[in-house]
């Protein structure tokens, strides 16, 4: 009988006795008492029939490309890259400083994120990167949202707009670099189609194009759109 508590860590029973494994904030709001590490690190503590047993610490570790992306972004147009982490705010400072990110906002539960980044959201557009359940509410809520296929939780994967197969970061930026040359032939295409159009109208109107002439006109401009179209795979 294991449940997941958003931001908190996991409650389930053994033998008939509760066990819990998650932060410091899952202990306290159960009555358990234990000594909390101060440690950089994520620290997760566990506990059996309300005893304290111990704890662990885990370090993250950026992926090799995340430095190389968040500067990308930068010159694709992104104003600042800020961190949603329900970390602590020493660990999420060091990684802050190794990867060149803007702004750090730290110790976050799920609903945490979503108001900071509801709160950026009324004045920019937003693209949200995650992998986790409690980064689902901020997935829905973004303008655009990336999840990671192979590391993401499925909750995190059916929230987002965009899934990584690979889980690698510089997809995002193939995707940004597809949809700027998609929306330029779009505007291609309709500026050209109108463009035409109105020449046949004109000259149809004045007796200077025959009828067979302006219905070739037509197809033809359907035919110029689509192979402008097929462009987007170059």
């Amino acid at each position: 009988d294991v449940k997941e508590i958003a931001g908190y860590g996991m409650k389930g029973i053994i033998n008939g006795k509760m066990v819990l494994v998650g932060n410091a904030k899952l202990l306290t709001e159960n009555n358990i008492v234990f000594n909390e590490i101060n440690s950089i690190s994520t620290v997760t503590y566990v506990s059996y029939d309300h005893k304290y047993l111990g704890a662990f610490e885990i370090d993250d570790e950026e992926k090799e490309e995340t430095k190389e992306f968040l500067l990308k972004l930068k010159k694709h147009g992104i104003k600042k890259n800020i961190m949603l982490t329900g970390d602590n705010k020493e660990r999420a400072i060091v990684f802050a400083k190794e990867l060149a990110i803007d702004e750090v906002n730290a110790s976050l539960l799920p609903t945490d994120k979503l108001e900071v980044a509801e709160k950026y959201q009324k004045n920019d557009k937003i693209m949200f990167v995650g992998d986790g359940i409690n980064d689902s509410p901020v997935m829905i809520a973004a303008d655009c949202s990336f999840s990671m296929g192979q590391l993401g939780s499925d909750a995190a994967v059916e929230a987002s707009d965009f899934v990584l197969i690979n889980d690698n970061l510089n997809g995002i930026i193939e995707t940004v670099k597809i949809s700027k040359k998609t929306r330029v032939l779009v505007l291609e295409n309709i500026i050209g189609s109108i463009l035409i159009k109105v020449i046949v109208m004109i000259l149809g109107f004045f007796g200077l194009i025959p009828l067979w002439g302006a219905v070739l006109a037509d197809v033809g401009v359907m035919l110029i759109a689509v192979l402008n179209a097929l462009r987007v795979k170059i």
